[in-house]
């Protein structure tokens, strides 16, 4: 079973549940608080890679 993890109100999130859906594919949805999506995805161990988003120059995090 594969773990997604949402953003209520998301349409790409939606979109993805839709998808799995549709093929079937058994998943468990775990719900995370908009603006702390950041630091959530983090304590549940993933990475940004080391990699940042530039965004008129500026860097974002």
């Amino acid at each position: 079973m594969y773990t997604l993890y949402v953003i209520p109100g998301s349409h790409a999130c939606r979109a993805a549940m839709l998808m799995l859906e549709h093929k079937r594919v058994p998943y468990r949805r775990v719900d995370i608080v908009t603006l702390l999506h950041p630091l959530v995805v983090r304590l549940h161990g993933f990475d940004a890679g080391g990699q940042t988003r530039n965004a008129g120059g500026r860097r974002t995090f």
